[in-house]
């Protein structure tokens, strides 16, 4: 049974479909917010390994370190759950910079597993 969700804003009723569209919304922003706080996050991490290589920090170079390394840690993250993981490039590089292709195998856990999770430790670990 549904009650009368209608309240008042600004001295109008309200629907109770308009405020479950406002919910959802604010749902949302609150979700692109958390979104954010995680590739802040990531961001940071890659700074810190950016700092502790001695990279310059010129825009051009930091983006292509921080492809670079994303595409590292994606890697890693594959190989540390059990999988295989064979990089490649789909398209010639004249073509587009973007075209690379990690495709991952499960063949469940085994050394090469156990050192990428020691590689990703350390690539996690802040620079000093």
């Amino acid at each position: 049974m549904v009650r009368n969700l209608n309240i008042r804003s600004k001295g109008a009723k309200i629907s109770a479909n308009k405020r479950r569209q406002r919910l959802s919304r604010l749902a949302a922003r609150r979700g692109e917010r958390a979104q954010s706080r995680a590739l802040a996050r990531q961001l940071a991490i890659l700074r810190a390994a950016a700092r502790a290589l001695g990279l310059p920090a010129q825009g051009l170079l930091r983006g292509r370190l921080s492809d670079a390394l994303t595409d590292t840690r994606r890697a890693l993250r594959l190989e540390a759950a059990g999988y295989e993981v064979v990089a490649l490039e789909l398209v010639p590089a004249a073509v587009t910079p973007q075209n690379l292709l990690l495709r991952a195998r499960f063949v469940g856990a085994t050394t090469r597993a156990e050192r990428a999770r020691s590689a990703l430790d350390r690539l996690r670990a802040p620079a000093a």
